[in-house]
């Protein structure tokens, strides 16, 4: 998992925003469903999912009038990557925290992103 230095985080978006704005590219985040969790030998991923480095970011990026098209949840669960499993109750705890983060984030803003889940790609 890649972590970020806001001075890191900021700088990125505004290079990344002013490049995908020429390219009027639809972008899309994806948001880790492992932060906050213990990963057991297993591989099962126990315990709540954090929201709070994503409720940073989402704000962040609705204070700075970045046009998102939509947020995702999860796509590390996906394929063979980090063979890694989030019971479907608690991904649907986690989906429902994605959606009230989004809607506190965007409450004044007209075009709301989408929420995509399941997140990922499948081998």
């Amino acid at each position: 998992m890649l972590l970020f230095r806001v001075g890191q985080i900021r700088k990125r978006m505004v290079i990344c925003s002013i490049a995908l704005q020429e390219k009027k590219a639809k972008v899309v985040f994806g948001l880790s469903a492992l932060v906050g969790r213990t990963i057991h030998s297993n591989g099962k991923a126990i315990g709540s999912w954090s929201c709070t480095s994503a409720k940073f970011f989402i704000r962040y990026t609705v204070e700075n009038n970045y046009n998102i098209h939509g947020w995702e949840l999860g796509n590390e669960l996906s394929g063979s990557g980090v063979r890694t499993r989030v019971s479907a109750d608690q991904y649907a705890v986690d989906i429902a925290a994605v959606q009230s983060v989004v809607e506190k984030a965007y409450k004044n803003v007209d075009l709301k992103p989408l929420i995509i889940a399941p997140g990922g790609l499948y081998d």
